[in-house]
């Protein structure tokens, strides 16, 4: 332990011992890219019938459920403002009337 005076006071800091030095993270980086490299090759030549037509259909189903949500953020967000304000203007106006 390194001790250190600042102001009089004595600080305690302990000296850098990091698990981590930056050639054991460069090496596991590559490690890890390299196993999910493998990995994704076994499986495109292991499922090859099926794999590219469920990258398809996943594609186009959140391809699809983003139109979706997009049109009904555009019905909340735009459209029922509008009818309410006209619903609550027509009624005002009505009851002012009667």
């Amino acid at each position: 332990m390194t001790k250190y005076f600042h102001l009089g006071l004595p600080i305690f800091r302990e000296p850098e011992k990091s698990l981590w030095s930056p050639q054991k993270l460069q090496r596991a980086v590559i490690v890890i890219v390299a196993a999910f490299a493998v990995v994704a090759l076994v499986l495109y030549f292991y499922f090859y019938r099926i794999l590219w037509p469920l990258v398809v259909y996943l594609y186009f189903g959140f391809a699809g459920v983003a139109i979706v949500a997009s049109i009904f953020l555009f019905y909340a967000a735009v459209i029922y403002p509008l009818l309410a304000t006209l619903y609550y203007r027509t009624t005002y106006i009505l009851r002012a009337i009667l």
